[in-house]
């Protein structure tokens, strides 16, 4: 969906710069005049002269997560930094990078950064030790837990995954969940929160192909690339940075607005 985004902004930037640009002596010549219904006269010479200066527009894309809080075990209790890398942040800028004579600004903030740079270093989420937990020896709380959480995605990427949609509706009707579903389960939101690009890599699209009856080993891979989105994350804003495609700027740690509405004021 963000891609879609992306992409309808780029266009209308493009057709932004042509209306601009147009000739402000052309005149063009209407082959269907309008029918108003109405005995109002409407002036139009006092109507101000369109401006012929120039169309300045930053796009400017605000990076961030919250710091999430560690448990006693140093696991962090919210998967979004490295859901958020895996799904959007390497995606958008790879997309950027597509386009040589776009110029766009990443505002990268402390916070996302540094929790980047943990998961690079083997701090792993609540979501992630889940989803390596053996289906076949969850205890009931961590059942629940995949009840409750693992199925925060968008009902449409959902849909999008024929066996998922059916869990999501087994789930909905209440029907108790084997062995099998906890573990399609949690091979399945980890797939969903996976960009479609990196689903298209040899080993995801098997098992995105596959559908369903995943077994235990199939797990990993889908960890793996995840890592490798965020590492790639880090990469790409730097490679597009040196290459003069984007300007990167930063915020205090915490990424409050305040600083960032001065910065966009300037």
């Amino acid at each position: 969906m963000r891609r879609w985004w992306l992409l309808l902004t780029l266009l209308l930037l493009a057709a932004a710069c042509d209306a601009n640009t147009e000739d402000p002596t052309t005149t063009t010549t209407r082959t269907t005049e309008p029918v108003i219904e109405s005995t109002t006269t409407i002036a139009t010479t006092d109507r101000p002269a369109l401006s012929t200066e120039d169309l300045h527009l930053v796009l400017l894309w605000h990076q961030h997560q919250p710091l999430y809080p560690k448990d006693q075990n140093g696991v962090v209790t919210r998967p979004w930094v490295r859901l958020h890398a895996a799904k959007d942040y390497w995606d958008m800028a790879d997309l950027v990078g597509r386009y040589p004579d776009l110029r766009v600004s990443f505002n990268l903030t402390p916070v996302l950064l540094l929790q980047l740079e943990e998961i690079m270093n083997g701090t792993r989420d609540l979501y992630w030790v889940h989803t390596e937990i053996p289906a076949d020896e969850l205890i009931e709380e961590e059942q629940a837990f995949l009840l409750a959480r693992f199925f925060d995605v968008n009902p449409g990427i959902i849909s999008r995954f024929p066996r998922y949609q059916e869990l999501a509706n087994q789930r909905t009707d209440g029907v108790e969940f084997s062995t099998q579903d906890y573990l399609d389960l949690q091979v399945l939101f980890n797939l969903a929160w996976t960009d479609p690009d990196l689903l298209d890599r040899p080993a995801l699209r098997e098992l995105v192909s596959q559908g369903r009856n995943f077994a235990e080993p199939d797990k990993q891979p889908v960890l793996e690339v995840h890592l490798d989105a965020v590492a790639a994350t880090l990469d790409i804003h730097k490679e597009l940075w040196a290459a003069g495609n984007i300007e990167v700027t930063t915020t205090p740690l915490a990424h409050p607005i305040l600083p960032l509405l001065s910065l966009i004021h300037i």
